[in-house]
């Protein structure tokens, strides 16, 4: 995934961005904040373009997504304490990031979100009535009461209000199976983020196409071009205004464009006098625009 970075950075096309990992934990101190691998130093555990190389960004996003505890913690919930809970509950653990408090720490406003879930199983959340995991079952009734997929979308709508946001799940798509055709332990289908990514119409990052767990290579390559679709959709959902109007009888004359205090040249942008806008194409999502002009009578 680290080395996935540099494909979703360059469809982002220049975008400042900032990235960073939470883990799954469904409850406690431990779940809806970002963790910081002691690899890293004081460099995180926010991750951002506007301070750190694209190279730096990702040997630190790969000490904490390397380094992540995978320990089961005991948590204490609704005044019980539950002993080795897994770090299966990807949706829990963002529904508990957005909580205002969390938020503030990791999330500038007016910022778009783009949330990437990856995962070798299904949301604790989401586990079907079949799954024999008697323990994960109990679990699952405890910690999550009423949580659905569009409870999850809307949650994050709510905390991004008008601004873009967008799903990823790096994961299987169907239950992957071993070379005689038996599922394989520990392995199955990302239920919930499936779901998730299904209906805001995000990326997936399949795995196992036609039921077939990739090589290790394959997964690398999938995992590359995936996270260059996700930059691809974040940059497309931003929205940039590459296009400004003007107040009318604008004289093209004496039309200057100015990108973060500096002249543009004319052959950088294009004046319509038919519908008296200015248009500049290289704009970045970033990017202060000044354009002065005269106005005639």
């Amino acid at each position: 995934m680290a080395a996935g970075l540099s494909n979703f950075v360059t469809a982002l096309g220049g975008i400042d961005y900032q990235i960073g990992v939470v883990l799954a934990y469904p409850a406690g101190p431990s779940s809806g904040i970002l963790f910081n691998s002691s690899s890293n130093g004081s460099a995180g555990p926010i991750l951002a373009s506007s301070k750190m190389s694209l190279a730096n960004i990702q040997t630190d996003l790969g000490n904490d997504i390397a380094l992540a505890p995978t320990a089961n913690i005991n948590i204490t919930y609704l005044g019980v304490t539950y002993p080795s809970v897994h770090g299966e509950f990807g949706t829990l653990a963002l529904m508990n990031a957005l909580q205002p408090a969390n938020l503030a720490t990791m999330h500038r406003p007016g910022a778009a979100l783009a949330v990437v879930f990856a995962a070798n199983e299904s949301d604790n959340c989401f586990i079907g009535a079949d799954d024999t995991d008697t323990q994960e079952q109990a679990w699952k009734t405890d910690f999550c009461n009423g949580v659905t997929a569009q409870g999850v979308i809307t949650a994050v709508q709510g905390a991004q209000g008008a601004n873009p946001y967008l799903f990823g799940f790096i994961g299987y798509g169907t239950d992957p199976l071993d070379s005689s055709g038996s599922t394989i332990n520990e392995e199955e289908a990302g239920n919930g983020y499936l779901d998730i990514v299904k209906q805001t119409n995000g990326v997936l990052v399949n795995l196992d196409p036609s039921n077939t767990d990739l090589s290790p290579s394959a997964q690398t390559s999938a995992i590359q071009t995936g996270l260059g679709a996700v930059g691809t959709l974040a940059k497309s959902k931003l929205q940039l205004t590459t296009q400004f109007v003007l107040q009318p009888k604008a004289i093209a004359s004496s039309i200057q464009v100015y990108d973060n205090g500096n002249l543009l040249p004319a052959a950088q942008w294009s004046y319509n006098a038919s519908t008296n806008t200015v248009t500049i194409p290289g704009v970045a999502s970033q990017d202060a625009i000044r354009i002065l002009y005269n106005v005639g009578p």
